[in-house]
Protein backbone atom coordinates (compact mmCIF):
# COMPACT_ATOMS: atom_id res chain seq x y z
CA UNK A 1 0.00 0.00 0.00
CA UNK A 2 2.87 2.40 0.83
CA UNK A 3 4.53 1.74 -2.53
CA UNK A 4 1.23 2.33 -4.34
CA UNK A 5 0.75 5.73 -2.66
CA UNK A 6 4.31 6.76 -3.49
CA UNK A 7 3.92 5.61 -7.10
CA UNK A 8 0.65 7.50 -7.46
CA UNK A 9 2.35 10.56 -6.01
CA UNK A 10 5.19 10.24 -8.52
CA UNK A 11 2.76 9.91 -11.43
CA UNK A 12 0.82 12.97 -10.29
CA UNK A 13 4.06 14.88 -9.85
CA UNK A 14 5.13 14.06 -13.42
CA UNK A 15 1.75 15.28 -14.68
CA UNK A 16 2.10 18.50 -12.63
CA UNK A 17 -0.91 17.59 -10.47
CA UNK A 18 0.71 19.04 -7.40
CA UNK A 19 -2.32 18.97 -5.10
CA UNK A 20 -2.95 15.29 -5.89
CA UNK A 21 0.76 14.61 -5.33
CA UNK A 22 0.50 16.22 -1.93
CA UNK A 23 -2.57 14.14 -1.03
CA UNK A 24 -0.94 10.84 -2.03
CA UNK A 25 2.20 11.70 -0.11
CA UNK A 26 0.17 12.53 2.98
CA UNK A 27 -1.33 9.04 2.79
CA UNK A 28 2.14 7.54 2.48
CA UNK A 29 3.42 9.59 5.41
CA UNK A 30 0.49 8.42 7.56
CA UNK A 31 1.67 4.85 6.98
CA UNK A 32 5.38 5.45 7.51
CA UNK A 33 5.79 8.68 9.44
CA UNK A 34 8.28 10.48 9.50
CA UNK A 35 10.99 8.25 8.07
CA UNK A 36 9.71 8.19 4.51
CA UNK A 37 12.15 10.38 2.62
CA UNK A 38 10.42 9.78 -0.70
CA UNK A 39 7.12 10.97 0.68
CA UNK A 40 8.66 14.01 2.32
CA UNK A 41 10.71 14.83 -0.75
CA UNK A 42 7.82 14.49 -3.20
CA UNK A 43 5.11 15.99 -1.07
CA UNK A 44 6.58 18.93 0.43
CA UNK A 45 9.55 19.45 -1.63
CA UNK A 46 8.40 19.21 -5.13
CA UNK A 47 4.62 19.42 -4.72
CA UNK A 48 4.74 22.50 -2.51
CA UNK A 49 7.37 24.03 -4.73
CA UNK A 50 5.06 23.31 -7.67
CA UNK A 51 2.14 25.11 -6.05
CA UNK A 52 4.42 28.06 -5.24
CA UNK A 53 4.85 27.60 -1.49
CA UNK A 54 8.66 27.62 -1.20
CA UNK A 55 8.71 28.44 2.53
CA UNK A 56 6.89 25.23 3.43
CA UNK A 57 8.82 23.21 0.86
CA UNK A 58 12.09 24.38 2.38
CA UNK A 59 11.00 23.18 5.83
CA UNK A 60 10.33 19.70 4.50
CA UNK A 61 13.58 19.52 2.56
CA UNK A 62 15.42 20.53 5.71
CA UNK A 63 13.56 17.76 7.58
CA UNK A 64 14.92 15.27 5.03
CA UNK A 65 18.40 16.64 5.63
CA UNK A 66 17.99 15.98 9.35
CA UNK A 67 17.46 12.29 8.60
CA UNK A 68 20.08 12.07 5.90
CA UNK A 69 22.56 14.94 5.71
CA UNK A 70 24.13 13.39 2.59
CA UNK A 71 20.96 13.72 0.51
CA UNK A 72 22.23 15.97 -2.28
CA UNK A 73 18.84 16.25 -3.99
CA UNK A 74 17.27 17.69 -0.84
CA UNK A 75 20.21 20.05 -0.35
CA UNK A 76 19.83 21.27 -3.95
CA UNK A 77 16.12 21.79 -3.42
CA UNK A 78 16.84 23.92 -0.33
CA UNK A 79 19.02 26.17 -2.51
CA UNK A 80 16.23 26.36 -5.11
CA UNK A 81 13.70 27.20 -2.39
CA UNK A 82 15.93 29.99 -1.09
CA UNK A 83 16.21 31.42 -4.60
CA UNK A 84 12.43 31.27 -5.10
CA UNK A 85 11.81 32.88 -1.71
CA UNK A 86 14.23 35.70 -2.57
CA UNK A 87 12.60 36.11 -5.99
CA UNK A 88 9.14 36.29 -4.43
CA UNK A 89 10.29 38.90 -1.92
CA UNK A 90 11.69 41.04 -4.74
CA UNK A 91 8.39 40.78 -6.64
CA UNK A 92 6.45 41.71 -3.51
CA UNK A 93 8.81 44.60 -2.84
CA UNK A 94 8.31 45.99 -6.35
CA UNK A 95 4.57 45.46 -6.22
CA UNK A 96 4.07 47.13 -2.86
CA UNK A 97 6.51 49.96 -3.52
CA UNK A 98 4.73 50.75 -6.76
CA UNK A 99 1.36 50.68 -4.99
CA UNK A 100 2.58 52.95 -2.20
CA UNK A 101 4.28 55.30 -4.67
CA UNK A 102 1.02 55.63 -6.64
CA UNK A 103 -0.93 56.26 -3.45
CA UNK A 104 1.56 58.93 -2.34
CA UNK A 105 1.41 60.59 -5.77
CA UNK A 106 -2.41 60.57 -5.69
CA UNK A 107 -2.38 62.14 -2.23
CA UNK A 108 0.08 64.80 -3.39
CA UNK A 109 -2.06 65.61 -6.46
CA UNK A 110 -5.19 65.78 -4.31
CA UNK A 111 -3.47 68.14 -1.87
CA UNK A 112 -2.37 70.39 -4.75
CA UNK A 113 -5.90 70.47 -6.18
CA UNK A 114 -7.36 71.28 -2.79
CA UNK A 115 -4.83 74.02 -2.25
CA UNK A 116 -5.55 75.53 -5.67
CA UNK A 117 -9.29 75.48 -5.01
CA UNK A 118 -8.98 76.77 -1.48
CA UNK A 119 -10.91 80.00 -0.90
CA UNK A 120 -9.64 82.31 1.77
CA UNK A 121 -12.22 82.83 4.45
CA UNK A 122 -13.10 86.37 5.45
CA UNK A 123 -11.90 87.52 8.81
CA UNK A 124 -14.39 87.11 11.56
CA UNK A 125 -15.54 89.82 13.92
CA UNK A 126 -14.78 89.49 17.57
CA UNK A 127 -17.86 89.36 19.76
CA UNK A 128 -16.77 92.42 21.78
CA UNK A 129 -16.33 94.60 18.72
CA UNK A 130 -19.62 93.64 17.14
CA UNK A 131 -21.65 95.30 19.90
CA UNK A 132 -19.93 98.67 19.56
CA UNK A 133 -19.87 98.82 15.78
CA UNK A 134 -22.43 100.63 13.74
CA UNK A 135 -23.15 100.36 10.13
CA UNK A 136 -21.64 103.09 8.00
CA UNK A 137 -24.01 104.68 5.58
CA UNK A 138 -22.81 104.91 2.06
CA UNK A 139 -22.70 108.42 0.66
CA UNK A 140 -23.29 109.51 -2.82
CA UNK A 141 -19.93 110.13 -4.46
CA UNK A 142 -21.08 113.50 -5.70
CA UNK A 143 -21.74 114.65 -2.14
CA UNK A 144 -18.04 114.75 -1.44
CA UNK A 145 -17.30 117.10 -4.37
CA UNK A 146 -17.40 120.77 -3.39
CA UNK A 147 -20.04 122.70 -5.18
CA UNK A 148 -19.11 126.14 -6.47
CA UNK A 149 -21.79 128.46 -7.64
CA UNK A 150 -21.07 130.50 -10.66
CA UNK A 151 -21.65 134.27 -10.99
CA UNK A 152 -22.77 134.18 -14.55
CA UNK A 153 -26.26 135.44 -13.85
Amino acid sequence: MLAACLNQAMCCLKLNYFCATRDHCHKALEMDRPKNEKGLFRIIGQALLGIHVPDEAKKHFEAILQFDSNNKAAANQVVICNAKIREQREKDKKLYSSIFNKMAENDRQKALRNKAMEITEPTQWDNEDSENTTAVELQDPLDSVPCIESDEN
